[in-house]
């Protein structure tokens, strides 16, 4: 922000100096917003167009409101003079004093509000459809442009962009922030009369992301381009960061509260930087780590802290870890940080998701459901085991996994039942932010989709059946199997019996 005014004042000092070099001329053209090659004593127009901060979307009703610093005010000499707030001083008694005093005594719209709410130069107007709103006919002079009303938008909050200054007329080329004035005209060649201004709207004043899912220190689980959707094995530890933006000078509070479900923070892990620093910053002086009363933390920052370094932008990083608490399926354990800046003012950040899946299966024979089948869950190398459930009640539940690739291997079954010849593959995809995990299941060399359904605790776990097929039956005592095997049993015998005789008439 400093660096900005500074900016601003630059360029705006340059212009009044050279205006004191400049006669005024009458006669000026109305209402043309026409480049001049001099000054012109005539209106100009201020066009706002509103866009959001990164994709350059514009916003509908964004209310801004036009507030008079200084105007241009020509003398009975006919030279240009300044008068400031209306009391009226010569070019020559403002100095660099005087500007940034007025550049730098507010840092928001309520602010400016306070200490120019007389000097109104036009009542708020809200932009259209295209992010535009323009102020007609404006004396020249300096004006500075306040964003009195954000705009709303579902699922999304908006924060208002810094005030700032505009110079009526501006010279051609560009200001202290690189942005165009003029298009056409030979920089440094032009009085503008038609200035537009854009500033943009931060679709949140901070931002929460996953920067990795891993367990005893080997990646794990799933994370999307986005690093907002992920999945994880419960036990998984997942890793978030938070960014948020310190509120401008003359506020008292600034502090991050993060909420969340199905993961339990380790406090130890919590970091916290200011952009541009290589050290952290201390807990105890800079910041203290409080416990709220639901799963979470919050990071207050200290007044000295705060007063130092306004509009500063600060990341919080921090691990947690998937506990049994989590919710299973479609429903994600969810995770926010609430940004507060005092005032009656906070803002949400986005809110990353995790998600963790299980699947229940069910053993079927032949005309009844199998108890007591063990089956051993492994990862996709198949030969890390992850757990083992036995059936029972027909059906053996396997929860808490990240997407990826599983093979199931069904390791004793029913009695009279043959053990499945091949492990089962399952394959869970990974989730993204619009698009929800399926699961699949092969054991017979056919791909085959699995449906889910929720529990009464409001689990989601998919579902599918494999059947088992009985073993070949040896024969049973007594019967016609009996009677075949004594015979042929007896005829072996008799065979050697007479193979004994014949061999001991040969030695005889």
């Amino acid at each position: 922000m400093k660096k900005l005014l500074k900016q601003l004042l630059a360029v705006t000092t340059a212009i009044m100096m050279a205006i004191t070099l400049l006669p005024a001329m009458a006669n000026a053209e109305g209402n043309n917003y026409g480049a001049t090659d001099t000054f012109v004593m005539k209106p100009g127009r201020i066009t706002v167009h509103k866009t959001t901060q990164d994709s350059n979307k514009p916003l509908k009703d964004a209310g801004f409101t036009v507030y008079t610093a200084l105007t241009f005010k020509q003398d009975s000499n006919g030279k240009i003079v300044v008068d400031k707030n209306n009391t009226g001083t010569t070019i020559s008694d403002v100095n660099t004093a005087d500007f940034k005093g007025i550049i730098g005594s507010f840092t928001s719209a309520e602010q400016v509000e306070r200490d120019y709410g007389n000097h109104v130069a036009r009542p708020e107007q809200l932009t259209e459809s295209n992010g535009e709103t323009a102020f007609e006919n404006l004396d020249p002079g300096i004006y500075i442009v306040a964003e009195t009303t954000v705009p709303t938008a579902t699922n999304t909050t908006y924060y208002e962009s810094v005030p700032f200054i505009v110079s009526l007329p501006s010279t051609s080329g560009q200001d202290g922030n690189g942005n165009n004035i003029g298009t056409s005209e030979e920089p440094g060649t032009k009085w503008i009369y038609d200035i537009k201004a854009t500033p943009k709207n931060n679709a949140a004043f901070g931002e929460k992301k996953i920067t990795g899912v891993t367990r005893e220190n080997e990646i794990s689980g799933t994370v999307d381009d986005k690093h907002t959707t992920a999945s994880a094995n419960i036990g998984d530890t997942v890793s978030y960061e938070i960014t948020a933006t310190s509120p401008t000078k003359g506020s008292d509070t600034f502090n991050v509260t993060d909420k969340i479900k199905g993961l339990e923070v380790d406090m130890n892990s919590i970091v916290v930087k200011a952009q541009g620093k290589e050290e952290n910053l201390t807990e105890g002086t800079d910041y203290n780590v409080e416990n709220i009363a639901e799963p979470g933390f919050k990071v207050v920052f200290a007044q000295a802290w705060i007063n130092a370094n306004p509009n500063t932008k600060i990341t919080i990083s921090y691990s947690a870890t998937v506990t049994e608490t989590a919710k299973i399926g479609t429903d994600a354990n969810t995770n926010k940080a609430i940004i507060d800046f005092g005032q009656e003012k906070s803002q949400e950040t986005n809110i990353p998701k995790v998600y963790t899946y299980g699947f229940t299966l069910t053993k079927q024979g032949e005309n009844e459901t199998l108890n007591g089948v063990i089956f051993e869950l492994y990862k996709e190398d198949n030969t890390t085991k992850i757990d083992t459930q036995t059936t029972s009640n027909g059906s053996a539940t396997f929860d808490g996994l990240a997407a990826g690739t599983y093979y199931l291997k069904e390791t004793k079954t029913a009695s009279g039942y043959t053990l499945l010849a091949n492990p089962i593959k399952i394959t869970i995809s990974a989730p993204a932010a619009d698009t929800p995990a399926t699961f699949t299941y092969d054991y017979d060399g056919k791909d085959k989709k699995a449906i889910s359904q929720k529990d009464d605790n409001g689990n989601e776990r998919f579902t599918f059946t494999v059947t088992n097929k009985k073993g070949f039956n040896l024969p049973s005592t007594g019967g016609m199997g009996t009677y075949i095997f004594t015979i042929g049993g007896l005829v072996v015998m008799a065979g050697a019996v007479l193979l004994l005789v014949s061999s001991k008439k040969k030695r005889a």
